[in-house]
């Protein structure tokens, strides 16, 4: 028969192995999340460098549109009449920004963004991808609004 400090010296090494195979297991997930962490980061960045770079030339494109409307104005009243063609299709195809979204939506619905340790990051980005965005859509679609309604109305007068 084996002594009762034998068995304690049993329970405590099988305790200690269990215990640090749990440590292992949550040391090994973290570093999982860590790196889970950087890719949505770095995803994120990419998607906001992109979404800003388009965002410029389409801006630019919107002033452009208008600088064709002022052009229209002075061609129609008088001026050169040969342009007016490429300036009325020019105002007309206006794009349309759409930002992307991809790798916000993917950590939302996976419930991935828990992986990002800092909160105020996960509010900014929350703000930015369903606040700010909605509104800067919504400033677009009606500046291109105006822009068609105004182009529409100056046509049929015009033209």
């Amino acid at each position: 028969m084996r002594s009762l400090p034998r068995y304690v010296w049993e329970f405590l090494i099988i305790f200690l192995g269990i215990t640090m195979s749990w440590w292992f297991d949550d040391w090994r997930e973290e570093i999982e999340d860590r790196k889970q962490e950087a890719m949505h980061l770095r995803n994120l960045m990419y998607n906001l460098e992109s979404d800003s770079t388009t965002f410029m030339e389409e801006l630019m494109f919107i002033q452009g549109s208008e600088k064709r409307l002022i052009y229209l104005s002075r061609a129609l009243s008088g001026g050169d009449r040969d342009s007016i063609g490429y300036n009325i299709t020019s105002i007309i195809l206006i794009p349309e920004f759409h930002p992307n979204r991809s790798e916000f939506e993917a950590i939302k619905a996976t419930g991935e963004i828990r992986l990002i340790r800092d909160p105020a990051l996960v509010r900014e980005i929350m703000t930015h991808y369903e606040v700010e965005y909605g509104r800067l859509e919504s400033r677009v679609f009606f500046y291109q609004k105006a822009i068609m309604d105004y182009s529409w109305d100056f046509a049929m007068e015009n033209l």
